[in-house]
């Protein structure tokens, strides 16, 4: 599937504390965030967090109350977390644990094929709704990295197959092992952010970066956000932001990774991942006709789980994650840089390919790798909606009207976003479904290998 080639931009070479995925250079994110003379001190609703979640939950609640008042208080810039770092990839299986439970649990199997049609009713919608997210159809291809993984894809087929999906099994492009194809969408999610940003704007959500919420407190019939000055990461100025308090009626946390740096009464059940990624040199003709794949998201199932894609004339590519990160909030560990050096080469071949730059970033997982999405524990007035994973380009749009809703203390008027969240509210970690779909992979692996080691037969 050909896809537009997106302009030539000249990206800076980076250097040690420099900031910025290539989405957020491309973008022209600021190194820091301007603070208005006159900081917010009262809202009906807060959304703290400028990224995916956010925006799309203050849009959602001025969907469903045009009149409310909502301010997103943003510690940095817009889209300078998770939002603006990740791979753009449309999940058209935002929830791949109820791939486990789908065959035995009608609400899994309904939630699974949902999520996927809203998916892609979202995406194709967008290059009218937000030009600057650069949406367009792609594949996203799951290629096996050797036999025990090419029989979990042929079991995810079967289970895809009982769902409706449209899918195609082929073969992997490294060690003859299975590919997987669904249908999906691509996009630049950094021009995402910008565009939600720019609609909550003119629909007169106010935006406030550069301010940082330390703590957030009950307060009567209402909530109390208390400001911490501090240097945000971003600012090389040492420019400080503002201290204070915001009273608002409601609180949205919509900070994903970043929530640790909120004091409140419980965390949510979530860790924080550091993931590194690379965005290679502009490429001739040649070799981008050689390395081909255009219009394909791949997945390689392989230890480090690597993903990679074409943008424009450049290659996106990541997939080595940590829990610890000890150099500067966008910097990549040498170490790492060499790593994936090693997996660029083993993908394509020799040489590597040429990169311009890498970042790191960090992203909000729970154990289901589904979000967090309710009352904050320990706070009346605070909802939580976080924890969003590898897959919250999707899953951020299509529930955020059930965050608004809980903002709001209205019942989520959109059903099947209401019925989605209570089947994530319901789901726990399948062990038993795990273990008995493993099994039957192992089983299959067993099979073929032993098949491959028996004497051939005599006619």
């Amino acid at each position: 599937m050909q896809g537009a080639v997106a302009p030539a931009v000249t990206i800076p070479a980076q250097l040690p504390g420099t900031f910025g995925s290539y989405w957020q250079r491309r973008g022209g994110m600021r190194p820091s965030a301007t603070v208005g003379a006159e900081p917010i001190r009262e809202a009906e609703i807060v959304v703290v967090g400028g990224g995916l979640a956010g925006l799309a939950t203050a849009l959602a609640i001025k969907d469903m109350r045009p009149s409310a008042d909502v301010a997103v208080l943003e510690a940095e810039t817009i889209g300078f977390g998770a939002s603006g770092r990740n791979g753009g990839l449309v999940s058209p299986l935002a929830a791949p644990i109820w791939l486990l439970t789908a065959r035995d649990r009608n609400e899994h199997a309904w939630a699974l094929t949902h999520l996927h049609h809203a998916a892609a009713a979202f995406a194709h919608a967008l290059p009218q709704r937000i030009p600057g997210a650069d949406a367009r159809p792609e594949t996203l291809r799951l290629d096996a990295g050797g036999p025990l993984t090419g029989h979990g894809l042929e079991a995810v087929a079967r289970r895809l197959d009982g769902l409706g999906i449209a899918h195609a099994l082929g073969s992997a492009a490294r060690r003859g092992a299975v590919s997987l194809d669904v249908p999906a969408h691509a996009l630049d999610p950094y021009g995402l952010v910008l565009g939600l940003a720019s609609e909550a704007r003119a629909r007169g959500i106010a935006i406030h970066e550069g301010v940082r919420v330390g703590s957030i407190e009950d307060a009567g019939a209402g909530a109390r956000v208390v400001l911490a000055e501090a240097v945000p990461a971003a600012t090389r100025t040492g420019a400080r932001q503002p201290s204070g308090v915001v009273s608002a009626r409601r609180v949205v946390v919509a900070t994903n990774a970043d929530t640790g740096a909120i004091a409140l009464p419980r965390q949510p059940a979530a860790h924080v991942v550091w993931n590194y990624m690379l965005a290679t040199d502009e490429m001739d003709d040649a070799r981008l006709a050689a390395l081909g794949r255009d219009g394909v998201f791949t997945v390689e199932i392989n230890r480090a789980y690597v993903f990679w894609r074409r943008h424009g004339r450049r290659v996106v590519f990541g997939g080595i994650d940590r829990l610890r990160h000890k150099l500067g909030e966008f910097d990549v560990p040498a170490d790492v840089r060499g790593r994936m050096d090693r997996l660029m080469r083993a993908s394509f071949g020799e040489p590597a390919l040429p990169a311009a730059m890498g970042w790191a970033g960090r992203y909000h997982a729970t154990r289901t790798e589904l979000p967090v999405l309710g009352p904050a524990p320990g706070l009346a007035a605070t909802v939580l909606n976080v924890g969003y994973g590898g897959t919250g380009v999707a899953l951020t749009q299509i529930l955020a009207p059930v965050a608004a809703a809980l903002a709001l203390g209205i019942p989520c008027p959109d059903r099947d976003a209401a019925r989605l969240h209570a089947a994530i509210e319901a789901t726990r970690l399948p062990i038993a479904a795990g273990l008995a779909f493993g099994a039957g992979v192992a089983f299959a692996a067993a099979g073929t290998t032993l098949r491959r080691l028996a004497p051939p037969t005599r006619g």
